[in-house]
């Protein structure tokens, strides 16, 4: 409908541009942009039912360097692309402190399983995230989140 933007859902002018630019910039470019997107080591494991995609990036420090671990967590309708260009800056030591570098998709985005039944609530995702940071090997750690994620990080941190 005219004048509507997305609130009949979405809005078929702007499909036309964005099916544009995909095949005319995006897809043209697709080495430089699939070897960009694979920078980053990428893992997958299998938590509560659902195949988990995570990128683990580690910082190459000496003794004398801090590494604390940070799960990062992107927010609605982002994904772990958000994170490709604040890793490097992360993981490189700067006055002897670095941060190992958790980046999952959540559920349902990105390479990450979607839930297959109802109920994949905040809770839930924390338990999710809880559980992958102690399957790398973290009983404690840093959490930085966006919008509604952020109730995943409470819930992660009281658990």
């Amino acid at each position: 409908l005219e004048d509507t933007a997305f609130e009949y859902g979405f809005n078929s002018n702007r499909l036309k541009e964005i099916l544009e630019y995909w095949k005319g910039t995006y897809l043209p470019k697709w080495d430089e942009r699939q070897k960009f997107l694979n920078k980053f080591t990428h893992f997958k494991t299998q938590i509560q039912g659902l195949n988990i995609h995570f990128i683990h990036a580690k910082p190459k420090v000496d003794k004398n360097t801090k590494v604390f671990p940070l799960l990062l967590l992107h927010g609605w309708p982002g994904s772990i692309r958000e994170f490709y260009e604040i890793i490097p800056l992360l993981t490189t030591p700067k006055d002897n402190i670095a941060f190992e570098i958790i980046a999952p998709s959540l559920p349902g985005f990105g390479f990450s399983e979607a839930a297959s039944k109802k109920g994949l609530g905040p809770e839930k995702i924390a338990v999710i995230m809880r559980n992958l940071m102690l399957r790398v090997g973290f009983d404690k750690f840093y959490i930085q989140c966006g919008d509604w994620v952020s109730f995943c990080s409470l819930i992660t941190v009281i658990n």
